[in-house]
C-alpha cells in the first residue's frame, strides 16, 4: 500500500527535525566565536551573522548551554562563559 500524502509530510518532518538536531561542531564553533566577539546576542543574530538558520542556531545554543558554554540572558538572548571563551581560544587569555 502507498504511504498518503500526510504519511509523507510527517516523514519529510521528522527528516528535518533529525537533521536539525543533529550536533553540528562547526556551527557550534560558529556561534561561540560570535558571542565571544559580542555578548549577549540573541538567536536571530547570532543565525544572521553565522549565516545558519535560526532553528539551528537554537538548538546549538541548547546544546552549548547544557555544556556550559553559554548562559540565556532572557528572550532568547545567549552569553558566552569562561568556559565558551576557552574552547574559542584554547584555553589562553587574550
Amino acid at each position: 500500500m502507498a504511504p498518503t500524502d500526510r504519511s509523507k509530510r510527517t516523514n519529510i518532518s521528522r527528516l528535518v527535525t533529525d537533521v536539525m538536531r543533529k550536533r553540528n561542531p562547526e556551527t557550534e564553533h560558529k556561534v561561540l566565536t560570535v558571542l565571544v566577539e559580542e555578548s549577549p546576542l540573541h538567536v536571530m543574530d547570532i543565525a544572521k551573522t553565522t549565516d545558519c538558520h535560526p532553528i539551528t542556531v537554537d538548538h546549538t545554543c541548547a546544546y552549548l548551554y547544557k555544556q556550559g558554554h553559554i548562559h540565556p540572558r532572557g528572550r532568547g538572548r545567549y552569553e558566552v562563559t569562561e568556559s565558551g571563551k576557552q574552547q574559542i581560544t584554547g584555553g589562553c587569555d587574550s
